[in-house]
């Protein structure tokens, strides 16, 4: 009997036990799906489900799938599980549980359900093609109609993602016509309509936009059918009927606060139909009454666009544009309007330098009238005969304008007109000379003083022999026995002195020998070569030796004092200046014409005033350099504009013709399509490209050297002569090192002749390079507290460099490449090739710098980095060719900041000795070398 109790008693409460905890275990499962009713009933009305009741249906449903996997409630918790993830964004635990609950209960009522969360979570972690394929598995399957609907819904947005709008439309319809509800029959309208308008079929558009009218859409939706309806029937042409449609929105007070906009529109819709003063009005009524400073923009730079095309008033259409940017720059209208503003600016400028360059012109051309009206009285054997400084006769396209003055300047006309003749004639007129001075010339020996005698052997024995040999090569009718006659005439004529020579064969201006030898005289033993063809030449030579000899016997050797120059001399280098002065102002002149020119084209929308001004410059100003560059432009204007193939070929082989020698060959080359054929040789790039390959793919530093040469004597007004010098000298010393300093002189030779270019740059820091200034660490607690208080919280911080005047002394030179590479102290640096993470200051290309050649910059710097990878310290290594880009990119650059994490993976990529000698270590970071690009902008290109 007692055991029976017992038994029993233990039955009851193992019975009492499972009803708790099973009441325990539903109740928990009830609470969780009553939070998640809640938050989808929220999400079904406003379309956001309350996040806390998904977070709190989360937690409460796991308690049931982790201590009751057996319940009969296990799919249901799933389900909830899985759908309060997904509604929370955790999109990859959500798929888990679906693909969980679809495995292991394939026939629970939440299966069908859980496919569409499964297709709509794997299409969130970007696995489209899996979630497309189960979107299709659900609409063609035997699925409830929302179920479908939604897969409609999904399928229709990837096809018109994917740019497939005939499929992405059929989608929307089945939703239209029988899988939705009015709500989802709404969206997939609007859908549909925005299909259409997007592939530009308006007419469909329109009709489908006016369908969504009569489908109760809501305030916003009924913005945009009627708006969008508006812009429709626009495109078609129905330009009143959209104002109609316009003035509906207008007149709902629902929509006030988008009447500007409502008004922008309208505007448009006047210009269509031609009525300007009612479009400017429009725009007038937004700019006064609007709040909005975006619509204020935009109607301020319409305004402009109408008095730039409509009303050709620049000024008033710059106003405009100046109130669009003080606006809203970020806009594209904004954007837009700066650049439009700085065109104007700019034609303005330029408009200005040409009336300013024609009132100079007039009032030169009356100042000659003038002076020609008060030269009548003068006898004409006296007159000056000159070329005038305001001629504009073009020189002879044989002779360029540099030969003739070094030409003119160097030798005594008398000796040019003897040259020019023959030999034969320069023979019997210093015979005739000879003879008729030979007593003079004993007399002039005994009574010239001491130092005369030896300022004229000096001059004989330099300046006057370099000299007519240097206008015998250029001439090339003059033999070395001509050359020596002239000299033994020029010594022994009693009518020649030290004083009358000396103003002749000095250089005049910056002119000298050295610089006229290499363009007429490229081979410097061709002239002393041909004085062994003649025995008088020899007798000549000696004779002027034996001369030389006896004057420089003469010890006491006072300084002779420069005679001035004679009224001829005087006039010829006057004629020179003026010539010099007429020819620096046409090059300035085709230049603002140039400029215009590239104006109108690119910035103005007026071609047929560009192709004028091309054209003007070309008749006009045919000597200067932009002639060449005018008929290129030409040509393509021709083609684009005009759509005259025929014509722009034309101008293209006239291009050819004259310019087949010189620079501009490759590009008009390229333009014809005969890159690579047979008359794709003979200019200076071809010889350039000839050397080239000789020294970089040959080693072969004679035959590069050659061709160097060759672009230096035979095209001196190349581009690339410069470099061609800086190229032979390079390969002196590199390949050729003579153990002197004549490679330190052909640098010096360089940065005298061509200051401020590149090379002369770079020659300079090959010989005078010194080692950079060393830095300077300062602790941090080191700074003082007002220097602290000066920053400003909230600015972008900049690094700084903190230099001292401390310098390397040793002068060992170092390849600049190999420079940028040396660190502070000496240590070598690698390249940093990763991005920053962070730019606290972007870069801003400068407008003052838009005029520099090139469009893209690579400035070197080197970088200190913190431990977090912040640019705390850098220096400029290798800049720009402007300081105001190098100031800039200063600012971006100091501004940086990299992951470390990539930071050290660079490091240990490309350093063998991560750690630094003790020596080297700068307590702050570790330095970097740091390529930043410059780019110029598009529309300065």
């Amino acid at each position: 009997m007692m055991l029976r109790r017992t038994t029993l008693f233990t039955a009851l409460s193992l019975l009492l036990l499972y009803g708790l905890t099973g009441c325990v275990y539903y109740n928990t499962f009830y609470n969780a799906k009553k939070e998640f009713n809640t938050a989808e009933k929220m999400r079904k009305q406003s379309g956001t489900g309350s996040q806390s009741s998904y977070k709190n249906a989360i937690e409460k449903s796991l308690k049931v799938l982790e201590d009751h996997p057996n319940s009969k409630y296990y799919d249901d918790a799933l389900y909830v599980v899985g759908a309060s993830y997904y509604h929370t964004q955790q999109y990859s635990k959500a798929e888990r549980r679906f693909r969980e609950l679809l495995a292991n209960f394939p026939e629970s009522e939440f299966a069908r359900q859980s496919m569409v969360y499964l297709a709509q979570s794997k299409l969130k972690l970007s696995d489209h093609d899996a979630a497309i394929e189960l979107f299709e598995e659900i609409f063609a399957g035997d699925y409830d109609k929302s179920y479908k609907a939604d897969a409609a819904m999904e399928l229709g947005l990837y096809h018109a993602e994917e740019k497939d709008p005939e499929r992405a439309r059929g989608f929307f319809l089945s939703i239209r016509d029988s899988l939705g509800n009015d709500q989802q029959k709404l969206t997939a309208q609007s859908h549909l309509a925005d299909s259409y308008f997007d592939q530009f079929a308006f007419s469909d558009a329109l009709k489908a936009y006016l369908q969504i009218l009569g489908m109760k859409p809501d305030k916003n939706l009924k913005y945009r059918a009627l708006h969008r309806s508006a812009v429709c029937s626009y495109r078609l042409q129905r330009i009143n009927t959209g104002l109609d449609y316009l003035d509906e929105l207008a007149k709902d007070q629902i929509y006030y606060d988008s009447l500007g906009a409502i008004k922008l529109t309208k505007a448009t819709g006047y210009e269509y139909l031609g009525d300007l003063s009612m479009a400017e009005a429009t725009y007038e009524d937004v700019i006064s009454t609007s709040d909005n400073n975006n619509w204020s923009t935009i109607a301020n730079y319409q305004l402009g666009l109408i008095y730039q095309f409509d009303y050709d008033d620049l000024t008033t259409a710059k106003e405009y544009y100046d109130k669009a940017v003080r606006g809203n720059q970020s806009l594209d209208a904004g954007k837009d309007a700066v650049q439009r503003s700085a065109d104007i600016a700019k034609l303005q400028m330029i408009e200005a330098k040409q009336k300013a360059n024609r009132e100079a012109d007039e009032e030169a051309r009356k100042e000659a009238l003038k002076k020609k009206s008060d030269s009548t009285a003068v006898p004409s054997a006296t007159r000056d005969t000159t070329l005038p400084a305001d001629s504009t006769e073009p020189l002879t396209d044989s002779v360029t304008v540099d030969s003739l003055f070094e030409t003119v300047d160097e030798v005594d006309s008398i000796a040019i007109n003897a040259a020019a003749d023959s030999l034969e004639n320069l023979t019997r007129m210093a015979d005739s000379l000879v003879a008729d001075s030979v007593s003079n010339a004993a007399r002039l020996a005994d009574s010239l003083i001491a130092d005369s005698v030896k300022n004229a052997a000096r001059l004989a024995d330099s300046l006057i022999a370099d000299s007519i040999r240097n206008a015998a090569q250029a001439t090339d009718t003059v033999s070395a026995v001509s050359v020596d006659s002239l000299i033994r005439i020029v010594n022994n004529a009693d009518t020649v002195t030290s004083d009358s020579l000396a103003p002749a064969v000095v250089p005049t201006d910056s002119l000298s020998i050295d610089s006229l030898t290499p363009a007429v005289m490229p081979d410097s033993g061709a002239v002393d070569s041909t004085l062994t063809d003649s025995t008088k030449a020899t007798s000549d030579a000696e004779e002027i030796a034996q001369q030389s000899q006896r004057m420089k016997a003469m010890q006491q050797t006072p300084t002779l004092a420069k005679a001035a120059p004679t009224p001829e001399q005087q006039a010829r280098a006057d004629s020179i200046a003026a010539e010099r002065k007429r020819v620096a102002k046409l090059e300035a002149d085709a230049d603002i014409i140039f400029q215009l020119a590239e104006l109108y084209w690119f910035q103005l929308n007026k071609p047929d005033s560009a192709i004028a001004e091309l054209k003007g410059l070309i008749s006009d100003y045919s000597t200067t350099s932009y002639a060449p560059r005018a008929m290129l432009a030409l040509s393509t204007m021709y083609r684009e504009h005009l759509t005259d193939t025929l014509g722009a070929d034309s101008i293209l082989q006239e291009a050819y013709r004259i310019y087949a020698n010189t620079d501009y060959a490759p590009e008009i080359l390229g333009l014809m399509g005969k890159v690579g054929t047979t008359e794709d040789k003979g200019y200076p790039e071809y010889y350039y490209r000839l050397a080239e390959n000789y020294l970089i793919d040959s080693s072969n530093a004679d035959s590069a050297r050659y061709y160097y040469q060759y672009i230096i004597d035979s095209f001196p007004n190349s581009s690339l002569g410069v470099q061609a010098r800086f190229n032979i000298a390079y390969i002196l010393e590199n390949y050729q090192s003579p153990g002197d300093s004549s490679v330190i002189f052909a640098y010096e030779a360089i940065i005298d002749s061509f200051p401020g270019t590149p090379q002369a740059q770079e020659a300079e820091k090959r010989i005078t390079y010194k080692a950079p200034a060393k830095k300077q660490y300062i602790q941090p607690d080191k700074v003082k507290e007002s220097e602290r208080d000066d920053i400003k919280q909230g600015d972008p911080q900049v690094a700084t460099p903190i230099k001292t005047d401390e310098a390397d002394t040793t002068g060992r030179y170092i390849d600049p490449k190999e420079r940028i590479y040396k660190g502070p102290k000496d240590e070598q640096l690698i390249l940093l090739d990763i991005k920053p993470i962070e730019t606290r200051i972007e870069f801003d290309y400068p407008a003052e710098a838009s005029s520099i050649e090139g469009y893209q910059f690579e400035v070197y710097f080197q970088i200190l980095l913190d431990f977090s990878g912040k640019v705390i310290d850098f220096e400029l290594k290798s800049p720009a060719p402007h300081d105001e880009i190098n100031r800039r990119a200063e600012l971006t650059v100091g501004s940086m900041s990299f992951d470390p994490l990539e930071v050290n993976k660079e490091l240990t990529r490309k350093s063998e000795m991560i750690t630094l000698p003790e020596d080297q270590e700068d307590p702050r970071g570790r330095w970097y070398v740091y390529k930043y690009i410059v780019e110029k902008p598009d529309y300065l290109k």
